[in-house]
């Protein structure tokens, strides 16, 4: 019987070995049949599995894998996804935004089952591991990122899952029905509560004015309505402008690695409201109490840049523009949105709150002005007539009248009991950047053609002028000082205007404004060059050739000869020492290219193990699925 049994087992390529020998072995490919193949094939998968599962069992009880909560993913989610999967633009009927909405899933059914990665399509197509690859026509998110979306589903999302009513079992069976909307919630914190809007460590508010590297445009600038003081964006800071003297404040406030989009003062003086946040990522509105210097909770949580933002005279409300073509409207005691405007069809490039604070106007970059009742949010009136994006709107003082601005040239004066043009003029010929009213009922724009210019509603042309070097991007007028102007342009100059000169005598306002010059500190840079000058001709001439001393006489020297090696010498051995660092820097920038290449490696690494796990996955699916039609 055993010699049946082993002469059996040789016909099939196996033989039964002792035990002191490997349970496996090779034998001659020519010996082995196919069935016999394919067995061997599947014992060797199953003894690396194996292995590899016991490694990573033995990994996972040497340090088990931190929990990650949604708060660490939802940044990940809104850098890379809430573009398309957000509330005004629920791309397969799927929202990102919050830890609900990510868990009712899309159209098409779950989007995450907690504890399993390999059915989860939030991180199988975000790791392009299956299609359609998200995000759609970019490269794959970085492999760091992934890592985060794997913890948080195989660690975070079932205790999430089962607090907010949906358990892993439960989730995967989900029906495609969305969750209702809730009413968002806005967290009442200050930049410092959280390292994505925090300025640094602690809660400071004021730091040292930034000296910056090069020249940076104005984006923003806004003047206190009492105190000689105008509110400046600088460099991830708000300068502070000090009026009386021209000189910036030696103390600037710190906004953290942010870009500053829109500045407003209250009309009462109390409150700095500053626009900040990173173009396509976020935008938020920080809330400054201005008399004890102290961060207040900010508002708004936008998945893109806020480009306009403005408050009604005692700061209750504030109102924002964003690029996503959104007009919102918050309650400041309670950081909660009271209304949202969808009329838009581009940009809300600025918003303007009336004077008494019934009405609320925003214009678009698509020339579009819409007028809303701030108290119910419906549509007041809907102006059209520009055929540019809307650079300005103000109120008149009797809130009578509104005033817009536009990139098309001209200033419209529009009648609120009529809702029909008053008024309209040129004026700029390249295109308006801004505008402001002053309480003496007077206009001041400025303009890409570099012009700063005051305007009365009477009259179509200037009585006053003056030329900066660049575009003009904005200007303010000063509350104590109405014949006072602050302008700036595209290269940084922050000019100091007085508006009494007349047009006739405009070459004395252009040589006022370079007197009125202010300027940000600004960064020496030693100019640096990629070459420099060979040092053989100065050795060659410390040792002259037999042509050279033949040129000199016989037993003169010359004089000047000691001063030009000593010279020469000097010159070497700087630049020696130059060339020497340059090469340093490029072998430093060569190591940290090599760093780079290695973590792209290493993401491929990962990703490639994660295909293969999955690979494995489904051909484990498939046999289970084909042994039911076999044994039939």
């Amino acid at each position: 019987m055993c010699e049946s049994n082993k002469q059996n087992s040789d016909e099939a390529g196996l033989c039964s070995a002792p035990q002191a020998e490997p349970a496996i072995r090779w034998v001659p490919r020519q010996s082995l049949g196919t069935s016999s193949i394919i067995l061997s094939f599947a014992c060797l998968l199953l003894v690396s599995r194996t292995i590899s599962a016991q490694t990573m069992t033995g990994a996972e009880s040497e340090s088990s894998p931190e929990k990650v909560s949604f708060d660490s993913v939802q940044p990940i989610l809104r850098k890379h996804c809430e573009r398309c999967h957000n509330e005004d633009q629920p791309r397969g009927d799927l929202v990102l935004t919050s830890l609900d909405k990510v868990l009712a899933g899309s159209s098409s059914g779950f989007v995450v089952v907690a504890g399993k990665v390999e059915e989860s399509p939030l991180y199988l197509l975000t790791a392009h591991l299956d299609t359609p690859k998200m995000p759609p026509n970019k490269p794959r998110i970085p492999q760091r990122e992934l890592n985060i979306i794997e913890r948080w589903i195989t660690t975070g999302l079932v205790e999430e899952s089962q607090a907010s009513g949906k358990g892993s079992h439960e989730q995967s069976n989900s029906s495609p029905a969305k969750a209702p909307i809730a009413e968002p919630s806005m967290k009442s914190v200050s930049p410092s509560d959280s390292e994505s809007k925090s300025p640094g460590n602690d809660s400071r508010v004021f730091g040292p004015l930034a000296a910056i590297p090069q020249p940076t445009p104005v984006r923003a600038m806004a003047s206190h309505p009492t105190e000689p003081v105008v509110a400046v964006s600088g460099l991830h800071q708000v300068a502070i402008l000090n009026t009386t003297t021209a000189q910036f404040e030696s103390q600037a406030i710190e906004i953290g690695e942010r870009d500053i989009s829109a500045l407003r003062f209250s009309a009462d003086g109390k409150v700095l409201l500053i626009a900040v946040g990173m173009i396509g990522e976020s935008g938020t509105v920080l809330v400054l109490d201005w008399q004890t210097k102290q961060w207040l909770p900010s508002i708004g949580d936008e998945s893109d840049n806020i480009q306009s933002l403005d408050c009604n005279s005692d700061a209750s409300q504030v109102a924002i523009g964003t690029a996503t073509r959104l007009v919102k409207l918050f309650d400041r005691a309670t950081q909660k949105e009271l209304f949202v405007q969808h009329k838009h069809t581009d940009w809300v490039l600025t918003v303007a709150y009336s004077r008494d604070g019934f009405l609320l106007a925003s214009g678009d970059r698509f020339g579009g002005i819409h007028i809303w009742e701030t108290d119910t949010g419906k549509e007041f009136a809907a102006l059209r007539g520009h055929v540019g994006g809307i650079t300005g709107l103000a109120w008149s003082p009797d809130g009578n009248e509104l005033i817009s601005s536009s990139l098309d040239g001209t200033v419209r004066v529009w009648d609120m009991h009529t809702l029909q043009v008053e008024k309209t003029w040129q004026a700029h010929e390249r295109g308006v950047l801004s505008l402001t009213v002053d309480l003496q009922k007077n206009l001041l724009t400025s303009g890409r053609d570099g012009w700063i210019r005051k305007w009365t509603t009477e009259e179509s042309k200037p009585c006053w002028q003056s030329k900066l070097p660049d575009e003009a991007i904005a200007v303010c007028c000063l509350a104590e000082d109405h014949a006072t102007a602050i302008g700036a342009d595209a290269v940084g100059g922050i000019y100091r205007l007085s508006t009494k000169i007349s047009e006739a005598n405009s070459s004395k306002a252009n040589e006022l404004a370079s007197k009125g010059l202010v300027s940000f500190p600004s960064i020496q840079q030693n100019r640096s060059f990629a070459s420099i000058v060979p040092t053989a001709p100065i050795r060659t001439a410390l040792k002259p050739s037999a042509d050279n001393d033949a040129k000199v006489a016989p037993g003169r020297s010359d004089p000047r000869w000691g001063t030009f090696a000593e010279s020469a010498l000097s010159q070497s051995s700087s630049s020696d020492l130059e060339e020497s660092r340059r090469t340093l820097a490029s072998v430093e920038q060569s190591l940290e290219q090599t760093y780079r290449t290695a973590e792209q490696l290493e993401e491929s690494v990962a990703r490639l193990k994660q295909l293969i796990i999955l690979q494995e996955a489904r051909m484990k699916q498939m046999e289970l699925q084909q042994k039911p039609n076999r044994s039939k």
